[in-house]
């Protein structure tokens, strides 16, 4: 009979693993004098060594690197608010070209790891009894709902959507302490998986409840945080009343202002210490990962990072609807040119008079961007320099404008001209978009940015959500699971229930984020104002402002996907210029080659 080899392997590197932990790197408070008399050590460092497995390297796993580095790149690649301004010979330019066969590093990491992490929980589950004490409760609640957490993670990266055929679709192998050793693999549906990951949460729940916490620190779970993680897995079900019914019982009273930190700029340095984190994969502020962190390829600094992937043009542009946002203006960073701007390596030879270019951010400079064929890349960016005329127009120029140092090339868009004129689309009243119109009448639409350096082609705008712990622009204890989101999850279960009373309930929870954000009132979305901002749903004013709130979090394809709609990958980048619909074979990561290779009864995504 054959074995599944990938989840045994993990089971004894686990086993025979555990007691490797180190045990310094984790708050005093956590490993007191009471646990340790009352539990085995054994039952102890594998509790402890779970939660390692969630956020130290593990080199000799399938794949190598980490847990958070691997998890976040695979969900935030697979959507549409990033883009890659290359190639790198990373395997994260499968996750982003959804081109993954099932030999990627990352995705094979993932599953072994967690499998690992599954088999350290499980024999805590089957050896510990209930009942001994309150301590002792709530670390069995901790197996449970570290074991849910894993176990989701997978479905969400290998399984399909839930509302595409009502769950019935493979999931992932569970493994529970309930697991004959030797037994035959295979993939559960999607609806075995989520009845499971419920009776662990709930569990979990039941466990850490008492109102008793073991530690103060967000990286370790306590009752809110299963009962958060019910609250999404409810939402991914079509489980919609629940959904809402569990983050009013985690308000309990509470309005979600309360909840909400009230200090967005600076929470995600500090998600260890700050009450919106319900969990998160937490780090010491002297465990820089350096270019093993998540922000490595989207942020350079001297503290590290490759800096090659930016915020897409999409994102860009709804971002700047309200350039006062705080999700906008405190996580983002333009790496601008020093001094005069350049334009391919040439520098402007003529100084520019204040006035000369449009001028919407401090003093910096602006420049259009567009999405064009390249010979080698898929779609790299187009950009010019914009300014602004005394005849109070705007224009793009040319490599040959009287401000430029003289070039000879020719340019299909210009034609002859030294300049076009940037128009602008009043589509939607409330949020004007540009474009130009090149010699053919071909349209041409362009998104205006501040002058940045640029990467083959790619205009560099960073983002800094995962980065500032402790000073150190790669570190950061990345949020798994935070108020922001819980109030969002209630605004989409309210918009897809519908109804006057519930579409105005989901607006509401728009709205509080919306204010946290730093927007004005003028800012806030009414059933009134809707259309003049190019919305036709409540649920889709909810859908754009979860893209906002959650950017780069890893949400954004599931959002899309799970409620069937097509992501359009329309803009400059290093990948297809293409629409997925949600019904595309390539959607879900493939089963990793370590498991089918030897499991035949683990059928493969595609």
């Amino acid at each position: 009979m054959k074995k599944i080899i990938i989840i045994l392997g993990a089971m004894l590197f686990a086993v025979s693993h555990h007691s490797c932990v180190n045990m310094d790197v984790y708050p005093s408070d956590f490993v007191t004098t009471e646990a340790i008399n009352q539990l085995e050590s054994s039952t102890l460092q594998k509790t402890v060594g779970a939660y390692s497995w969630f956020r130290a390297s593990r080199t000799n796993a399938p794949g190598g690197g980490n847990y958070p580095r691997h998890f976040f790149q695979c969900m935030a690649f697979r959507g549409d608010d990033l883009f890659i301004s290359g190639t790198t010979s990373d395997h994260l330019m499968q996750s982003y070209l959804y081109t993954d066969t099932g030999n990627e590093n990352p995705a094979r990491y993932l599953w072994s790891v967690s499998y690992g992490i599954a088999m350290l929980v499980n024999d805590n589950i089957a050896t510990v009894a209930e009942g001994i004490s309150q301590e002792s409760d709530h670390l069995l609640g901790e197996n449970y709902f570290l074991r849910a957490v894993a176990y989701f993670n997978l479905c969400n990266l290998f399984a399909r959507p839930y509302g595409q055929a009502g769950g019935q679709t493979p999931g992932i192998v569970l493994v529970t302490e309930d697991t004959p050793f030797d037994f035959e693999s295979v993939r559960s549906s999607l609806e075995d998986c989520y009845v499971q990951i419920e009776k662990d949460l709930k569990k979990a729940s039941a466990l850490m409840g008492q109102g008793y916490r073991r530690s103060t620190d967000n990286a370790w779970a306590h009752q809110a945080a299963a009962e958060g993680y019910l609250a999404r897995l409810y939402l991914y079900w079509g489980k919609y009343q629940d959904c809402i019914n569990q983050v009013d019982k985690l308000l309990a009273g509470r309005q979600p202002v309360e909840v909400l930190d009230n200090n967005l700029a600076t929470y995600f340095a500090n998600t260890r210490t700050r009450s919106e984190t319900l969990w998160c994969l937490g780090f010491l502020d002297n465990e820089s990962p350096g270019n093993g962190g998540i922000a490595s390829m989207m942020y350079t600094s001297p503290d590290g990072g490759w800096g090659e992937i930016y915020t897409s043009d999409p994102m860009v542009e709804l971002f700047q609807r309200y350039p006062e946002d705080i999700r906008w203006k405190d996580y983002h960073l333009y790496q601008l040119i020093d001094g005069n701007p350049e334009y391919n390596g040439v520098r402007l030879t003529t100084a520019v008079t204040s006035g000369t270019w449009i001028d919407r951010v401090s003093s910096d400079f602006w420049m259009a961007n567009w999405p064009e064929q390249g010979t080698t890349l898929h779609r790299s960016h187009n950009y010019r320099y914009v300014m602004r005329d005394t005849d109070g127009k705007l224009y793009i120029i040319k490599h040959n404008d009287p401000l430029l140092s003289p070039r000879t090339d020719t340019d299909d868009y210009f034609g002859t001209n030294n300049r076009i004129e940037i128009l602008e689309d009043n589509t939607i009243p409330a949020y004007p978009s540009y474009y130009f119109q090149m010699g053919n009448g071909a349209r041409v639409d362009v998104t205006l940015t501040a002058c940045t350096n640029t990467r083959q082609g790619g205009r560099k705008i960073f983002n800094r959500k995962f980065s500032g712990q402790g000073g150190n622009e790669m570190l950061a204890s990345p949020a798994m699971l935070r108020w922001g989101e819980l109030i969002l999850n209630r605004a989409e279960a309210y918009a897809k229930l519908g109804g006057t009373a519930n579409e105005a309930n989901a607006l509401a929870d728009v709205n509080v984020i919306r204010t946290r954000a730093g927007l004005p009132a003028g800012a806030l979305m009414t059933e009134s104002n809707m259309a003049s901002r190019g919305y036709s749903s409540v649920f889709e004013v909810v859908l754009d402002e979860r893209r906002l709130e959650l950017a780069y979090e890893g949400f954004r394809w599931l959002d899309l996907y799970r409620n069937n709609l097509p992501m359009d990958r329309q803009y400059a980048g290093t990948h297809q210029f293409e629409i997925i619909q949600p019904t595309a074979p390539k959607i879900p990561y493939e089963i990793p080659r370590d498991e089918t290779d030897y499991s035949p009864g683990v059928v493969k995504n595609r």
